[in-house]
């Protein structure tokens, strides 16, 4: 299988090369500096542009199977910043795709943040009312809607990872940590964290990638849910089962975590703003994200992912008591 693969220098999409090496499948990918993609057997095209490019879109498409559409801005000072790129940059590469005689699915890493935080004692489901709460969550949605749009010239699937850790990230499942003392025994945090956190390991969300470019269902107009894979081990942490993660990663017996005070943060990340744009970088923290880390609850299920693409988690953060 020839894949075209966006966001290949990511924290994701750096683990993905690993699994298409291991499977034997070729990745054209579509990067903005060559030199920071990390070296892989399974690359055997690079294409230097990124998704204003049409030209490059075109060229990077060529004659693949499948895409992998993972390029993304995270973090942002501007939701014009978040809008170019995961919006109007997936519209553009379903506009490309479209042009080819036999157009490739398109397999596009959401977020659950598109979706927005789940309502108290029940899970996101895939078919829910999106709510984001967040430019990010936003942005992310207007790339959903594009894939919903393209349905009927491309076809397009929708992965939803929650909060991803693993090697590189071991406290992804801890959203939003701003400080770490020197001896980490405390961890401070943008926020509190939430009540209920769905997680999920970066192998997992590859595998389910994957299997969404083999045989998932394409996204279709009028039918809420339909495409739609919200991915992560399938357990409903609490935040005693958090702390009990980050304490087994850093090595300790006991981890404290504490919150910011809201007005404290929103002082600190309007700074980062402030300081990220005198610097010319993306910010390490925003008020926007804020919202999201703010929120309550942040579960999902995850049922199409099961049923459709035969999704078992292969790790889970062990749960307190269990």
């Amino acid at each position: 299988m020839h894949y075209l693969l966006t966001g290949a220098t990511g924290f994701i999409g750096r683990r993905l090369l690993d699994h298409l090496a291991a499977r034997g499948d070729d990745a054209t990918v579509l990067v903005r500096d060559r030199r920071r993609l990390p070296a892989s057997p399974a690359v055997v095209r690079v294409v230097v542009g990124d998704l204003t490019d049409p030209e490059a879109l075109s060229r990077a498409l060529g004659a693949v199977d499948r895409v992998l559409h993972l390029a993304a801005v995270t973090h942002a000072a501007r939701a014009a910043d978040y809008l170019t790129v995961n919006t109007e940059g997936t519209a553009r590469l379903c506009a490309a795709a479209a042009e080819r005689s036999r157009p490739p699915r398109v397999v596009y890493c959401s977020s659950l943040a598109a979706g927005g935080p789940s309502a108290p004692g029940r899970r996101r489901a895939e078919g829910d009312r999106p709510a984001p709460r967040s430019w990010y969550g936003r942005s992310k949605l207007g790339g959903e809607r594009v894939l919903l749009e393209a349905a009927g010239r491309v076809p397009g699937v929708i992965v939803r990872p929650t909060f991803v850790h693993g090697p590189g990230e071991d406290l992804g499942f801890l959203p939003g940590l701003a400080v770490a003392t020197a001896a980490p025994a405390v961890l401070v945090t943008w926020a509190a964290a939430p009540r209920l956190l769905s997680v999920v390991h970066v192998d997992d969300v590859c595998t389910a990638l994957l299997a969404a470019a083999e045989h998932g269902r394409p996204v279709a107009p009028g039918t809420p849910g339909q495409g739609v894979y919200q991915i992560s081990d399938g357990a409903d942490h609490r935040a005693e089962d958090i702390r009990a993660a980050v304490a087994r990663v850093l090595r300790r017996r006991r981890v404290w975590i504490a919150g910011m005070p809201r007005p404290l943060a929103a002082a600190a990340a309007s700074w980062a703003e402030s300081s990220a744009r005198r610097r010319g970088r993306s910010p390490s923290m925003t008020r926007d994200r804020l919202g999201d880390l703010r929120a309550a609850d942040w579960s999902c299920s995850i049922g199409n992912a099961v049923r459709d693409l035969g999704y078992a988690p292969a790790v889970a953060l062990p749960v307190v008591g269990t």
